[in-house]
């Protein structure tokens, strides 16, 4: 507001100037936090306005923050300047105190969250040299090993979605992953697969079925049926494994694959 003075003596006029302080937040990071990684998201303003720094004495700061994920709020710590009252949460309320230094910086404590590892052995293999089941920080490098047994092998790692629900896990073998939440996991074996050939000495004794690829312990079924004037007489194993169960004068049956066999009629 302009006012006009009539002057009638010497007046002396004396005013006073309102310093601002400026008030910055920023955040302390755990170390196996990556660089690259979301930073802390935090903003503060007058309070019930948008303005922000500077503030002045008696102005009431209203400070709201959130923390990236995998990471938790800890505690606040003033690194320079006086508030009158220290903020406990994300979000909070202070003001500035009369003989606070014209800069206010506060900092953000965080720390890493911790999520559960757990692994399942798994049919016909197990997991020796593996991390053991536990709760690691977020980021933890967590090892996985997959050892099949004898005539196994190992197909792909599955986690655990929901109970009962698994879904593919993309690890090979032997790998190294970072743990970003909580993880059940568990391996799939496999049975090596074996090559079951079956030939007959003349083909115009009959026919028979079965041969093809199985894993290791599938079952094969076989079956040899003789043409008109001819009866079955045994199997003879040519080559490789013998199947097992293979009972050589019975002509229909099931038997176990356990390695590369060539059998005959």
């Amino acid at each position: 507001t302009a006012e006009t003075l009539l002057l009638n003596n010497d007046v002396v006029l004396t005013y006073r100037t309102l310093t601002g302080f400026i008030f910055n937040i920023t955040a302390s990071y755990p170390p196996a936090y990556p660089s690259s990684a979301p930073r802390f998201n935090s903003s503060n303003n007058l309070k019930n306005q948008s303005s922000s720094s500077p503030y002045f004495l008696g102005d009431i700061i209203s400070i709201n923050s959130s923390p990236p994920a995998h990471l938790k709020f800890d505690n606040w710590t003033l690194v320079s300047g006086r508030l009158n009252n220290m903020p406990t949460s994300l979000s909070a309320e202070t003001s500035i105190h009369p003989q606070s230094s014209s800069t206010i910086n506060l900092q953000a404590n965080l720390s890493l969250i911790h999520y559960s590892f757990t692994i399942v052995q798994g049919a016909n293999g197990n997991t020796l040299g593996s991390s053991s089941n536990g709760n690691y920080h977020a980021f933890q490098d967590i090892t996985l090993r997959a050892n099949p047994n004898s005539n196994h092998q190992f197909s792909k790692w599955e986690y655990e979605v929901s109970t009962n629900n698994w879904q593919n896990f993309n690890a090979s073998a032997y790998d190294t992953i970072r743990l970003t939440g909580n993880l059940k996991i568990r391996p799939v074996f496999t049975g090596i697969p074996y090559n079951l050939i079956i030939t007959i000495n003349e083909p115009n004794w009959g026919s028979a079925t079965g041969a093809g690829t199985y894993n290791y312990n599938d079952v094969a079924n076989i079956t040899a049926t003789p043409n008109q004037g001819y009866k079955f007489t045994r199997w003879e194993l040519v080559s490789g494994t013998l199947p097992a169960n293979l009972n050589t004068q019975e002509a229909n049956q099931a038997v176990n694959i356990r390695g590369h066999a060539e059998i005959r009629l």
